[in-house]
C-alpha cells in the first residue's frame, strides 16, 4: 500500500516511488535465526535503506549481529514492538535502544 502507484482507482502511497525488496527467508523449520540474519545482510548488500521486520523472533547473537551490520551500513530497521502489554518490547525490537526503531 505505501508504495502503490496513482492509478485513478483512488489508491496512492505516499511513496509511490519507492522499490520493494521482498525476501523469503526460509520454508523450512531449519535454522530460522541464521536465515532471517543472512536476509538482513543480503538486503543491506543490495541497496536497501529501510528493513521493516513487522515480526516477533527470538533472541539470537546471530540476529542482533545482523541487526547491528544493518546500522553499521546506515540502513535503519524497523521493528514492531509486539509488547502486548509487556514492559518492554520483544525481539527484534528490543535491539532498538542499540539499532534502528521499535514501533
Amino acid at each position: 500500500i505505501i508504495a502503490a502507484d496513482r492509478n485513478n482507482f483512488g489508491i496512492t502511497g505516499v511513496a509511490h516511488d519507492a522499490k520493494l525488496m521482498p525476501i523469503r527467508i526460509t520454508n523450512a523449520q531449519d535454522n530460522w535465526n541464521g536465515n532471517l540474519a543472512n536476509a538482513i545482510r543480503y538486503a543491506v548488500d543490495n541497496g536497501a535503506r529501510v528493513i521493516n521486520l513487522s515480526l516477533w523472533w527470538t533472541d539470537s547473537p546471530q540476529l542482533r549481529d545482523a541487526i547491528a551490520y544493518a546500522a553499521n551500513r546506515n540502513v535503519i530497521t524497523v521493528t514492531s514492538a509486539l509488547n502486548e502489554g509487556a514492559s518492554q518490547p520483544s525481539n527484534p525490537a528490543r535491539y532498538a535502544t542499540q539499532f534502528g526503531v521499535a514501533v
